[in-house]
């Protein structure tokens, strides 16, 4: 996959995509494949739907991480005084 791929013809977008996926940057390769136009578009539009929602789950799940360390650090002071 060459993610220097130059143009705005399906397979160089498709290699952007692949290329920042393959880097771990999902919202990048969301953001390529997104767009698409037309039949190119709709042929991957159930990997964009499955796409979004994971990037929306993991993002969910670094909120709710850090929240609880948060929590667990002002905890951990209150809970020291106490035998």
């Amino acid at each position: 996959i060459d993610g220097d791929a130059v143009g705005d013809d399906p397979d160089a977008v498709l290699a952007r995509a692949g290329a920042k996926l393959k880097q771990g940057d999902l919202i990048a390769a969301i953001q390529g494949a997104e767009s698409l136009q037309g039949a190119s578009r709709q042929a991957l539009a159930s990997w964009i739907d499955a796409a979004r929602a994971r990037a929306s789950a993991e993002d969910t799940l670094s909120r709710l991480e850090t929240d609880l360390r948060e929590q667990a650090a002002a905890a951990t002071p209150a809970q020291t005084g106490n035998p």
